[in-house]
């Protein structure tokens, strides 16, 4: 894997787990944190006023919220992200790459234990949501303004309608 540089000022905190911290610039394999900008990941320095400010205010914030936050290990990216939708019928024949599993709706319907009312996804995307909401039993409601989102979310609700339990499990 290639060497990359962030030239942004780096705390402490930031630089932990990297190979070495040299002068501001962190040179690193490791992958990137959340705080650091996509241009500099393309090889591209990035240092500016505005940037560093932002840098600030987000460190600030994560400062007062730190006692606030928990890190919930069980949250894989194979859960959050689409990838866990493969194995499901109703799900991965359209490949929505900003989607969320079903599984995660799940998790958070489960851990909190909604089992029914309304919810309400103002950025509907591919449905996964609301498909996973009305497999509870609740009355999903989703707001969609991208037309592929719209055409896949209507075809799921037509094959949602016609594949029966066991056919969505595989068997």
């Amino acid at each position: 894997m290639a060497m990359m540089q962030q030239r942004l000022p780096l705390t402490e905190e930031r630089a932990e787990g990297r190979r070495r911290t040299q002068g501001g610039v962190c040179t690193s394999e490791v992958v990137l944190s959340a705080h650091e900008s996509l241009s500099s990941v393309k090889g591209i320095p990035v240092d500016s006023p505005a940037l560093r400010n932002l840098h600030e205010l987000n460190r600030r914030a994560e400062t007062s919220w730190k006692d606030k936050l928990v890190l919930e290990t069980s949250l894989s990216r194979s859960l959050v992200s689409f990838q866990a939708n493969k194995g499901r019928a109703v799900y991965r024949w359209f490949k929505y790459k900003e989607a969320f599993s079903a599984g995660l709706v799940e998790y958070f319907l489960n851990r909190y234990r909604i089992t029914k009312g309304n919810l309400l996804d103002p950025f509907a995307g591919s449905g996964t949501a609301l498909f996973a909401a009305g497999a509870f039993g609740m009355r999903p409601e989703g707001i969609g303004l991208l037309p592929i989102g719209q055409t896949v979310i209507a075809t799921k609700r037509l094959t949602d309608r016609e594949i029966r339990s066991k056919d969505k499990e595989g068997r």
